[in-house]
Parts: structure tokens; sequence; C-alpha cells
């Protein structure tokens, strides 16, 4: 088989298997899948097919490259954007290492038609809906949440998201200074470029405390 075989062959039988998303928004109300979840059976596949994929990155540019074993010199090299991030208390290596991993992932599903819900369009054309729920004390309503989470976020980079400020009760706070339940709750409760950053933020606070 050439290199296009065998991507096929691949995409098509992981698609046969039991992959479970683990990823989940609640807002938008759609589950996705996270680096960890499809990579094991992915590189399984690929080692069956004789084939691999190595991802590669430099200031402006994430690419990821699969490779026929059998014929080394039959290659197919996808791209995209590379992203920044700055992250509170972590150095730079630590802020490439976010980005990186993030971007693997998109580039692999690209690569193996690895399809799931689209977060922009689960939230368009959605007609509003009222809670039915019992009236809340003026305490519990106040102590709910620690800050509003508009349902329509503005479009921004990765970089732009990050130095977002947000109105919280403890003060205006940008994204990356959130602490850890906000956001879990921006990862959740909003989708596009805060979510992803508020992940990224998570990721390196987890990272961080290893």
């Amino acid at each position: 088989m050439n290199i296009y075989e065998k991507i096929q062959k691949v995409r098509v039988e992981l698609k046969k298997l039991p992959i479970k998303m683990t990823g989940d928004n609640k807002f938008a109300g759609y589950k996705y899948f996270e680096l960890d979840d499809f990579i094991k059976p992915l590189n399984e596949l690929m080692e069956q097919t004789k084939m691999t994929a190595y991802a590669s990155f430099t200031s402006e540019t994430a690419t990821l490259t699969a490779v026929n074993i059998e014929k080394p010199e039959e290659q197919i090299v996808i791209t995209s954007p590379f992203g920044t991030a700055s992250l509170k208390g972590c150095h730079e290596v630590q802020n490439i290492g976010a980005v990186e991993t993030y971007q693997r992932r998109y580039l692999y599903q690209a690569l193996f038609d690895i399809a799931e819900s689209d977060g922009l369009n689960a939230t368009q054309g959605k007609p509003e809906e009222k809670p039915k729920t019992a009236p809340k004390t003026p305490e519990k309503a106040k102590d709910e949440k620690p800050f509003d989470v508009p349902d329509n976020p503005p479009k921004l980079t990765l970089e732009e998201a990050l130095e977002t400020e947000i109105k919280t009760k403890d003060g205006i706070k940008k994204i990356k200074d959130l602490d850890d339940e906000k956001l879990r709750i921006l990862s959740e409760c909003s989708v596009g470029a805060w979510a992803e950053a508020a992940k990224i933020v998570m990721l390196e606070s987890k990272a961080r405390k290893q």
C-alpha cells in the first residue's frame, strides 16, 4: 500500500473502535476528544499498517508528517499556524509545551479525520431557555458562580484570550490569572478561544503541582 492507502485504512479502522470522548463542554452540550483519548489506538493502527506520523514545530508553524515505513520517501505533510501562550508562573518551555499539546491534537484529528461536534455550531440558533428551577435566596444566587460567562464570547486568538479581563467577585482578572475553580467553570461554560485558554492554563497549573 502507498501512504494514501495506509492513511485511509487507519481512518476506517479507527472509526470502528469504541473510542470515548472525555472532553465535555456542558454549556454548548457537546463532547470532544482529548489527545489521550485516541493517541494509543491510533499508534497501534499505524504500527499494524507500517506507517508513522510525527509532529514538529517552528515559531510560526506546527507540522505533522505521515511516513510510509516501507517506503520512507512517501510522505504527507500538513501544517497549521503555531499559536502562543503566556501563562502566569510558567517559564517559556512550559508555555510552548502547552500549546504544542493542543496543536498535536488538532493536527492528528485533521490527518486522520477524527471528527467531533462543532463547538461553534452547537451554540448557534439555539433559543434561550429559561431554567425551570425554584426561586433562589439572594445568598445562594450570589454564590452560585464566581463570575458571569457571556453566551457569545468574542472571536479571539488564543493569545488574546489569555489576556482577556473578566469581572469576578474578587475583582477584574485576566483568564491566565484565574484560580482552578474559575478556570474549570470557564472551560465548561464557554466556547472557542476562552474555553481553550482556560484548558491550557489548567493544564499548566496541574503540571506545576506534580
